[in-house]
């Protein structure tokens, strides 16, 4: 009786791991019949917008992270005007005469 037993646990075990291997694909992931059995399961589990939400959260991602990046680009492109903006006047200032800076500079 535990022979029987034991076989009937390893065919349980062995139906088992064959469904997992059919999502898993445990030796040949990318052969073409466990594509095909993946792609016959999405199908039949109503999986279709599985593939959509895929590539929209992808597109969304990349757009988020083209934001941050520009984003970034504007305050920086903010600070350089404003600092350029800064040595213009301080040129301009520098250039002008009795004004104080000459002498101020010059020591």
């Amino acid at each position: 009786m535990l022979v029987n037993e034991r076989e009937s646990v390893d065919d349980f075990s062995r139906k088992k791991s064959s469904k997992k291997s059919l999502l898993i694909g445990s030796r040949h992931k990318n052969s073409p019949t466990a594509l095909k059995q993946l792609l016959r399961i999405i199908k039949s589990t109503g999986c279709n917008a599985l593939i959509p939400a895929v590539l929209n959260y992808s597109h969304i991602g990349t757009l988020f992270e083209n934001d941050r990046h520009f984003s970034h680009l504007a305050d920086f492109e903010r600070e350089m005007a404003y600092r350029t903006e800064m040595v213009g006047s301080l040129r301009v200032i520098g250039n002008m005469q009795n004004n104080g800076i000459n002498n101020i500079l010059s020591k």
